[in-house]
């Protein structure tokens, strides 16, 4: 698990969100000691799983974008969607750590100096951080990995670091 001082501003991709509704730990991570962000056409993204008002109402951050910078990175990255655009210009224009599941996003965004994180270190944090148990992060990874959210490796590694401790 990673150690590192992490950000205090995050910007989480529709992806991640989706993960951690199955997993039922959206909760857990506005408990972090972090500003959750997203580019505000995650409303169009997510549809009811999670409900955007859900989100907003645990706090959310909403930020508009320029359609130019968005353009801008599409037309520099074609790989991306236009969500995963946005999310990329969000978290490198202000300096934000992006937590996202999908791999182009992960690969370019690292290509282009940002911080970027995926939702097993998001959930391995939020134990560090103690705002959720281990055995609950277990249960909640695992419902993940069931509806292929999560690779099997990753679970299976988790499962044989903390399955069989009593800590937290």
């Amino acid at each position: 698990m990673s150690t590192v001082k992490c950000q205090s501003d995050w910007v989480v991709d529709s992806c991640v969100w989706r993960s951690l509704y199955y997993g039922q730990l959206i909760e857990s991570l506005f408990g972090l000691e972090v500003t959750l962000h997203a580019p505000d056409v995650i409303l169009d993204d997510l549809y009811h799983e999670p409900d955007p008002d859900y989100l907003l109402g645990l706090g959310l951050d909403l930020v508009s974008l320029p359609g130019a910078a968005v353009m801008d990175a599409i037309r520099q990255h074609p790989e991306l969607s236009a969500m995963d655009a946005s999310c990329l210009v969000l978290s490198r224009d202000r300096g934000w750590l992006l937590v996202t599941q999908d791999r182009p996003l992960y690969e370019v965004a690292r290509s282009e100096g940002v911080e970027v994180r995926d939702t097993v270190w998001a959930v391995e944090h939020m134990v560090l951080e103690g705002v959720l148990a281990r055995q609950e992060a277990l249960k909640g990874l695992q419902a993940m990995q069931k509806k292929g959210r999560v690779p099997r490796r990753n679970w299976e590694r988790l499962v044989a670091q903390w399955g069989s401790s009593s800590k937290t």
